[in-house]
């Protein structure tokens, strides 16, 4: 972590640019869904955070990127 904490306030360096980070730069959606299912087929919940928060289990998840607009560290 300290290797990475001054990239995440620094223009001239990057986070994106640290050996743990993998960054996707031409990414404007993702759809992230359980593969895992029960005995009958139907697919598993996984549980949810969003920034921190427990929102609920969820079978398939949506979500879209504004570019630019936030560097998100997980």
């Amino acid at each position: 972590m300290p290797t990475l904490l001054p990239k995440l306030f620094s223009p001239k360096k990057p986070a994106v640019r640290h050996r743990q980070i993998i960054g996707f730069q031409d990414l404007t959606a993702a759809t992230i869904e359980s593969i895992s299912e029960d005995r009958s087929g139907v697919p598993r919940p996984f549980q949810l955070q969003v920034d921190g928060d427990y929102i609920g289990e969820r079978t398939r998840v949506e979500g879209g990127v504004d570019p630019g607009a936030l560097t998100i560290i997980a």
